[in-house]
């Protein structure tokens, strides 16, 4: 888990953001237009991120 990090949606993950894992499936088929999709848990919110670009596509609170 990340900590002392603002991501805001569509904003870019910074690259000191290095925990990013692959969404579970049930999660990336919800969520359409996102290739490579990934995530990243930071403080109490879970950041869906396209992996490609690392731009934040949303937020899911924990």
């Amino acid at each position: 888990m990340q900590q002392n990090v603002t991501i805001t949606v569509g904003q870019t993950v910074p690259t000191t953001v290095t925990e990013l894992v692959d969404c579970p499936t049930t999660l990336e088929s919800l969520i359409t237009g996102v290739r490579d999709c990934k995530v990243v848990l930071v403080g109490d919110r879970y950041y869906i991120v396209e992996g490609s670009s690392r731009r934040v596509v949303t937020v899911i609170e924990r």
